[in-house]
This record gives C-alpha cells, sequence and structure tokens, in this order.
C-alpha cells in the first residue's frame, strides 16, 4: 500500500465512522490492545488479568465510564474465538455489565477483524469501524490505526494463519508493535492525515502511548529543555527542586533510550516545524509492568498508567507522581500526563 492509497483509506474510514453524539459531562475510557487468549504460554495478556478485571469493575464502571475497546481486543491471528470467549467469561461478563449501565464501543482491529464476518449473536458486542466522539466544540477521532499500516484487509487472514503457524515453530508474533520503522510509519501517517483533517486522533496498533503526538522520548526531552529555561530565575528552593526534577527526567529518557535503542534518536518527530497536538495512543494492556488507557474526563483528556507494585514501584516516588490506590485490590492508578481538550483543540486549529 503506497503512502497516499493510506490517507486516501483513512479518509474513507473517517466517513464509515460511526458517530457518537457526546454530553461535556460523559466520562470515556479507552483502552486498545488487550490481545485476549486461552490463558496458555503463548497468551500475551494472561499477566495482566487480574488488574484488568479490578480495573474495569472496582474504577470506571462504578464511576460510570463508558468503555471504548480500541481494536484488536481478542488475539484472533494466534486463538480460536471460542477459545478466547471460554478463557475469559468473566471479562465478557463486565463488557456486557457496561453495555448495561452505561455505554460500550468496540472497533474493529487486525487480530480481531475475523470478527465482522461473523454472525453477531455468537460474539454479542457491537462492532465498529471506527468512532467519532462529537462534544460540542471538539470531534476525537477513534481508529484502531492498521488502516495506515503496510497490509490492506485481504491480507489479514494470511497474516493469521502465519501467526499461528508461527507458534509451534518459535517464529516471534509479526505484529507492527515490533516492528520500530513500521511503527513510526504508522503514526506519521496518522499525524498527518489528523493534521491535514484539523481532528484529534486516538489510535491503538502500535502499543506505545502517544500524548499529544509526543512520544516518551520526545516528552522527557521537552520538559528537561523547560525546566532548564526555568532554572536561572528560580529562588534557592526552587532551583533545588528543578535539579531533582531534571535528574529523574534524564535518568528516565536515559532509560527509555536503552530500552529503545533501534528508534532512540528519531523517536517520533512526525513534523519538521511546530508539531501539531493531534494524535494520542492509548498504548496497550500487555504490558509488563502495567496497562495504560486515555481517559476523557469533564473536557479534559488523560494518559494514565495502572500497575502492580509487586511488578514495578517506579511510579511511588517519581517526577511528583502521586499513585492513587484502587481500594484494596493492590493496584495502583497515575495520571501520567493530561491536558484541556479545548486547549488541544485550540492548538491543533491555530497550528495545523
Amino acid at each position: 500500500m503506497t503512502h497516499t492509497h493510506a490517507l486516501r483509506r483513512l479518509d474513507r474510514l473517517l466517513r464509515e465512522s460511526t458517530v457518537v453524539p457526546c454530553e461535556r459531562d460523559d466520562r470515556f475510557v479507552i483502552f486498545s490492545d488487550l490481545h485476549l487468549g486461552d490463558g496458555s504460554s503463548r497468551d500475551e495478556f494472561v499477566h495482566n488479568t487480574a488488574l484488568f478485571r479490578s480495573v474495569l469493575s472496582e474504577h470506571y464502571l462504578q464511576r460510570r465510564f463508558k468503555l471504548v475497546l480500541n481494536g484488536d481486543i481478542e488475539d484472533l491471528y494466534k486463538f480460536p474465538l471460542r477459545a478466547v470467549m471460554e478463557h475469559c467469561r468473566d471479562l465478557y461478563r463486565l463488557f456486557d455489565a457496561f453495555l448495561r449501565a452505561t455505554a460500550l464501543y468496540k472497533v474493529v482491529g487486525n487480530h480481531d477483524a475475523d470478527l465482522a464476518a461473523r454472525n453477531a449473536s455468537f460474539h454479542r458486542l457491537p462492532l465498529h469501524p471506527a468512532l467519532r466522539l462529537r462534544f460540542a466544540e471538539q470531534e476525537i477521532f477513534v481508529l484502531h490505526g492498521h488502516q495506515a499500516g503496510f497490509l490492506p484487509d485481504r491480507f489479514n487472514r494470511l497474516s493469521g494463519f502465519l501467526t499461528r503457524l508461527g507458534g509451534p515453530l518459535g517464529i516471534r508474533n509479526g505484529s507492527v508493535a515490533y516492528d520500530e520503522a513500521r511503527k513510526y510509519r504508522t503514526e506519521k501517517r496518522i499525524y498527518e492525515f489528523a493534521k491535514s483533517h484539523r481532528i484529534m486522533a486516538v489510535i491503538g496498533h502500535t502499543h506505545r502511548p502517544l500524548f499529544e503526538s509526543l512520544s516518551r522520548i520526545d516528552y522527557l526531552k521537552f520538559q528537561i529543555e523547560s525546566l532548564c529555561r526555568s532554572y536561572p530565575t528560580a529562588d534557592a528552593a526552587g532551583k533545588t527542586f528543578l535539579e531533582q526534577k531534571i535528574r529523574a527526567y534524564q535518568q528516565d529518557l536515559q532509560y527509555t533510550l536503552t530500552k529503545d535503542r533501534k528508534n532512540g534518536s528519531r523517536s517520533s518527530l512526525y513534523d519538521s516545524g511546530r508539531l501539531v497536538p493531534c494524535v494520542f495512543n492509548s498504548g496497550c494492556a500487555t504490558g509488563k509492568r502495567g496497562i495504560t488507557a486515555l481517559e476523557i474526563t469533564a473536557g479534559n483528556i488523560a494518559l494514565v498508567f495502572w500497575f502492580d507494585p509487586g511488578r514495578t514501584t517506579k511510579y511511588f516516588n517519581f517526577n511528583g507522581y502521586q499513585p492513587e490506590p484502587l481500594g484494596d485490590t493492590g493496584f495502583f492508578r497515575v495520571p501520567l500526563k493530561e491536558d484541556s481538550l479545548d486547549y488541544v483543540s485550540t492548538r491543533i486549529k491555530l497550528l495545523a
């Protein structure tokens, strides 16, 4: 698929999206890339099952959030749907609870694209190619993101077949999440599309959290530069505080660059000019340390991280983050980044 063809495909997807009228006080949480499996050793989600179930039932459902599942919820590249549904019965009951109590919107991804061809009664959950969350002043385009990739839909079944074949042979999953060059191209195409249409786009697919078009690397560099500019005019106490913040950001940047050696020098600078804050990515639910999500509440959008302190304690004393306990579950929530939708929309309008 050429670059031009990908942009045309995104344009068609925008026109075919389900429009969701929204009130300013509506609450949405967006998850993507659960990759639900059958509980076997090839199941990428299994280590986060208890965490995700608690997050849905003890936090979002009780606070009457509307749930958006943004693609690749079931991993049908690897597992039969019946096996996934049998293993994840408790989760599907929770999904049904959102349908009854608030709302649930399930967007099709590439790993679960076969659902669209199945009998709706077999799967139960309504499916959407993409969404347009339409507030009074903003419109948010929610799509999985594979539509901007290289392979068109007709190769989806072949990809699934090769992935299932690769398991017994020890071949790694061929997902874009493991290929930095493909990840960057996908994000860049969606960035160009969203910028040209002056809209916010929320994606999944690449498994990389993005906030206002900034990757973790970009964000850390921006924060370090901003703090360094503030340092000369700060008083003694302020300078001490800024030094601590800068060192913390530097450590995190070095860690992230080391972890992301292949793509660290480039990160996600899609634009040689002023970066337009039009692309957001909810990340994934298969992370080793926890789960990321996007929340839309009271005119704000936030990137949040849910984690088990048994796997990481990094966020208990890091860059001023204040983890919130999830009742007595032992799990915690951290807001990583947050901004006003009005502010984001204004910047898109004026900078695009």
